[in-house]
């Protein structure tokens, strides 16, 4: 059984996803998400938060506050 899932998961990655991401960032042509300036739909907004604090954390623009244990 594990053998046909792991088959079945190659497929959609491989075949499937692989060559839409590839498609995706060939359009960007090198350009950010945030310099596409994508229109942005209500169900969005916790994906944007999440992708704009990870890239002020990498910019070094935030730090993580250690939480008390």
């Amino acid at each position: 059984m594990d053998a046909n899932i792991r088959t079945a998961v190659e497929y959609a990655f491989g075949s499937e996803d692989k060559p839409m991401i590839e498609d995706v960032q060939r359009n960007m042509g090198g350009r950010s998400f945030e310099e596409l300036r994508p229109l942005l739909m209500p169900f969005d907004k916790g994906a944007i938060l999440a992708r704009r604090v990870l890239a002020d954390l990498m910019a070094g623009k935030k730090h993580l506050l250690p939480t008390a244990g």
